[in-house]
């Protein structure tokens, strides 16, 4: 791997380093912007992915009690399949949190995304991959609809629609009210360079030096 391909393609800049290439090229996940209406009141944390073994649904459930401890009016859903092995935690989170709800795998057109305040991604410390994750795939579907992402359990890329989550709700909730142009631009911005054409245009290219390379 790597040093043994005429050209490498990676999803994360630790990847890139363990396993070098002379011809590479780091492609995050993408997808291209939407711009859909947005509500005055953003009152859903939302999960929006795979319930499995690599969520930490403690978070998850300390997140429910910082909420209701700040007698915020916020549900958090879960949205999604869920493993067999993760129906027995989620069950008793449900059962004791009534702010948290569960819904069944769908869209995000179908639902109100301009309602939700913040994703979240909250890695299990079990979860082997956590220390190799800069940007989660799910991330571009959300900042595709102006969602910025909370997380906790890694260390995604420093950027101001990445927010870190440390048992504070309140913080988060600040922070992305008292910067909301600059998180929305930061997603304008990222967009830019990480979109269908521009992500085809760099494979091509990374293809094109890999056979000028042989030849």
């Amino acid at each position: 791997m790597g040093k043994n391909s005429k050209a490498s393609l990676y999803v994360s800049n630790k990847l890139m380093k363990k396993y070098p290439c002379d011809i590479s090229e780091l492609l995050y996940p993408w997808c291209d912007q939407v711009h859909p209406r947005q509500e005055s009141k953003k009152n859903i944390i939302l999960y929006w992915g795979y319930l499995g073994a690599a969520v930490d649904f403690e978070r998850i459930e300390e997140l429910a009690a910082d909420v209701k401890s700040n007698s915020l009016e916020i549900e958090i859903w879960l949205v999604g399949p869920v493993a067999s092995e993760a129906k027995e935690p989620l069950d008793c989170i449900l059962k004791n949190n009534p702010e948290i709800k569960l819904f069944s795998p769908r869209s995000l057109e179908d639902i109100p995304t301009g309602r939700v305040l913040c994703g979240i991604e909250f890695i299990s410390k079990h979860f082997k991959n956590s220390q190799v994750l800069e940007f989660p795939n799910k991330a571009p579907r959300l900042l595709a609809y102006g969602i910025p992402l909370v997380y906790s359990g890694c260390q995604l890329l420093d950027r101001p629609f990445f927010l870190r989550y440390d048992g504070r709700i309140n913080d988060v909730i600040n922070n992305i009210n008292s910067n909301m142009v600059n998180i929305q631009q930061s997603i304008n911005d990222h967009f830019k360079t990480s979109n269908s054409q521009s992500v085809l245009d760099r494979v091509k290219l990374t293809i094109g030096r890999a056979a000028a390379k042989s030849l």
